[in-house]
């Protein structure tokens, strides 16, 4: 299952459309507006603007739809930035502005969409606060950090759409619905790409070559996060038909695997990553 987080209905409500979801009945164990249907692998939830909303949401949608490794996290919406409206970026650097902690997610789902850094602030940012190149925005820093306990970097996506230059006090509902409507259709092959991409690799799991992921693993000396990563990692080259085994076995010759410990292990397998992705 692909679950979307969106902070506003006005951000998603063209692509419950497109799916066809309708709006879960209310329910006191999860209070955050859910729509979906019974045979849609994709579920979009609302959150509401803001940090400890869209961690909470995020949180309670883990316990209450029993979301694991198996499912992916999208999270959609609307961001700030010095670039024309309607902007369309898929987000490759989270910065949460507060504590100045930087997460990256896994670019492992091959798109077209442009890649930009995202800072999430607590307030909206003014004009004269936007940096060059920087994108802002309110939830995904949390939505990373409550994701990342129980999927991982690896199955989750950040894509936002500029709506404003941080002059968001003449921003209307309606001026964000037209704005994300505009970029619907690219944002649908995006989700779409995710929902097909997280298929295959339920079907192909069953064919992968354990004793290999296991054993490289090993060698990397792989915490759990980086074990789901490495396996992650594995199912999508063999999707795309990639012969990394030819790649890996030239670090084994060149001595950096077996690394010498965990950080050694994390710069082969992001090399792993740069070269073969």
């Amino acid at each position: 299952m692909v679950y979307v987080f969106c902070a506003f209905y006005g951000e998603c409500s063209d692509l419950i459309k497109h799916y066809n979801l309708k709006k879960r009945q209310s329910d006191k164990h999860y209070r955050f507006d859910v729509f979906e249907n019974e045979v849609s692998p994709v579920k979009i939830i609302i959150t509401g603007q803001g940090a400890v909303l869209a961690a909470s949401a995020v949180s309670g949608a883990v316990s209450y739809f029993g979301i694991d490794g198996k499912d992916a996290i999208i999270n959609i919406g609307t961001c700030a930035g010095n670039y024309e409206l309607g902007s369309v970026f898929l987000c490759n650097k989270i910065t949460e502005y507060v504590t100045g902690r930087t997460f990256y997610p896994d670019m492992l789902i091959k798109s077209s969409i442009r890649e930009g850094e995202i800072v999430t602030v607590s307030v909206p940012v003014k004009e004269n606060d936007i940096a060059l190149g920087k994108l802002y925005d309110m939830e995904a820093s949390a939505i990373y950090q409550a994701a990342n306990i129980y999927v991982g970097p690896h199955k989750m996506g950040f894509v936002k759409v500029v709506s404003d230059n941080g002059n968001y006090d003449n921003l209307t509902p309606d001026m964000v619905k037209t704005i994300m409507a505009d970029a619907t259709g690219v944002i649908v092959q995006y989700v779409d790409d995710f929902v097909e991409v997280e298929g295959k690799v339920e079907v192909l799991s069953s064919s992968l070559d354990a004793t290999y992921v296991n054993q490289l693993c090993a060698d990397l000396h792989c915490s759990k996060s980086m074990e789901n990563q490495v396996e992650q990692l594995i199912k999508y080259l063999s999707l795309e038909g990639t012969d990394y085994k030819t790649y890996i076995d030239g670090l084994y010759q060149e001595g950096k695997i077996p690394a010498h410990d965990k950080k050694n292990g994390k710069v082969c397998l992001d090399e792993i990553k740069g070269a073969l992705l």
